[in-house]
């Protein structure tokens, strides 16, 4: 399982995090970054935040020292079954700070369409 390191998260410390079904946002002084399904599915796919592991509270005010993500396509124990799709992924997000750490689950499903969860930098600070 290949891990991929979220260098931009690593150092920052978070003031606010909004968890959603459908996304997550962390907010720091300076900037926004979020977790997003991918834009190119559309009704024929299911992206969604699974399960969260850990207290997102115990991130903010605390520099983040790791932020990880790795994907899988085998369904982790304790995961809901999802039989109707052709494809499926699982994406881990390993995020820790001093205080602790949390793991966030997104589970995508779909016969066409990417089932992937983006990480981006949100430039309209509206969001």
């Amino acid at each position: 399982m290949k891990v991929n390191v979220i260098n931009e998260l690593i150092g920052k410390t978070p003031l606010q995090i909004d968890v959603r079904e459908d996304s997550i946002v962390f907010h720091f002084e300076d900037s926004k970054y979020g977790f997003f399904p991918d834009e190119c599915y559309l009704n024929d796919a299911s992206i969604f935040v699974e399960d969260i592991n850990g207290d997102v509270l115990d991130l903010i005010g605390h520099p983040i020292l790791k932020a990880e993500s790795t994907s899988s396509t085998e369904r982790p124990k304790g995961s809901m079954p999802h039989d109707s799709y052709s494809h499926q992924e699982w994406t881990f997000y390993h995020i820790a700070s001093i205080k602790g750490n949390v793991t966030i689950r997104w589970y995508g499903g779909s016969d066409e369409y990417s089932t992937s969860v983006s990480f981006i930098k949100i430039k309209d600070q509206s969001l």
